[in-house]
């Protein structure tokens, strides 16, 4: 099996020219002078995979395998595993050891990054470790998509095997979506929101609310060791109708004339000021939607479109904020509209 880890970017908690730490890396298994040397413990090996690997089988040679003595062997050590390069996961552990190189299969596990982390070095000096090339390869099996495609809207970032995570973002009007999913082999299982598909064909319509709808994709190895998981957020935009045309503000008080304020709206905002006199002490608001089917509230209370609502007392000084609330007739989406009522 192909060597994953060769020439990929390689760190080591400590290292000393010119054994650094790529010199691990680099495929070499018969230079002396081709390997890793660190001289504190406890010490790590790491190598940036460039990418979601699962990982089943890994390798270490050592300085017995270049000719030196066995007790140039690394003594205690552990496989480990990352996604992130900060949280790690012990996949496999070797203790005693007197072998010049160790070659082990394992239990499949996703990793970006992949690390021998060493808690007893050589058996000739506990403090020092040392490893001439570091190898691992990938399950043959390994559960990947070959493609993915959306029957509206893109997905974001473009498909790859290896990305696990997108967005789409679709119109109003769009109501369902289907996908067309493809396994990397044959014999993989397939399951969209926990319902088996079939590979190559067109699932079934998933219906979409206005806002976020999360879409998740398992795809499951042939020997049912290894599941790797999809996730495609699609978002439908909110409801069109959800618009104030205007809204009347009526205001009255003391030693001034009642008088109507009209605010016109437009579709790209939600935050407007409304002026009244000085003298203005309550004001009503009458909302006109766009669409008579939808529910209005102003400050938390039901106002029928083109209605009247209860009086507001303003502030003495300053603004008072009133909120006017639509919501779809039924009632999967909202709009929330500010109007900032001024003295002056």
């Amino acid at each position: 099996m192909a060597n994953i880890l060769l020439n990929k970017p390689a760190t080591a908690s400590n290292s000393f020219a010119p054994f650094l730490p790529a010199r691990a890396a680099d495929g070499s298994i018969t230079d002396p002078k081709s390997r890793w040397v660190c001289s504190q413990l406890p010490a790590w090996l790491c190598v940036d995979l460039q990418g979601s690997i699962w990982i089943s089988q890994w390798t270490t040679y050592f300085m017995g395998s270049v000719g030196w003595a066995a007790n140039y062997n690394l003594c205690d050590f552990k496989l480990q595993g990352s996604l992130d390069n900060t949280n790690w996961f012990d996949m496999d552990t070797v203790t005693g050891n007197t072998a010049n190189l160790v070659n082990r299969n394992i239990t499949p596990r996703l990793v970006r990054y992949l690390r021998v982390y060493i808690t007893k070095g050589l058996a000739a000096n506990n403090q020092v470790s040392s490893i001439v090339d570091f190898q691992a390869s990938e399950s043959s099996n390994a559960p990947f998509l070959a493609n993915l495609v959306p029957t509206a809207g893109s997905l974001n970032p473009g498909f790859a095997s290896r990305t696990f995570n997108y967005s789409i973002g679709v119109a109003n009007t769009v109501s369902s979506i289907m996908f067309t999913l493809t396994a990397m082999q044959p014999n993989m299982t397939i399951k969209v929101n926990n319902t088996t598909v079939v590979s190559g064909q067109q699932t079934q319509a998933i219906n979409l609310q206005p806002g976020s709808n999360t879409v998740t994709i398992e795809v499951t190895s042939a020997d049912s060791t290894m599941k790797t998981t999809y996730t495609v957020l699609v978002t439908k935009a909110g409801d069109s109708n959800l618009q104030l045309n205007s809204v009347d503000v009526a205001y009255a008080g003391r030693n001034i004339t009642p008088g109507t304020v009209n605010v016109p709206m437009d579709a790209s905002k939600n935050s407007y000021d409304a002026k009244v006199p000085n003298g203005a002490s309550t004001i009503t608001v009458t909302p006109h939607a766009q669409d008579s089917t939808v529910k209005i509230q102003v400050n938390g209370n039901n106002v029928q479109n083109n209605g009247t609502s209860g009086s507001v007392t303003l502030a003495t000084p300053g603004a008072t904020v009133v909120s006017i609330n639509l919501t779809s007739s039924e009632g999967s989406d909202t709009r929330n509209y500010t109007l900032n009522i001024i003295k002056g």
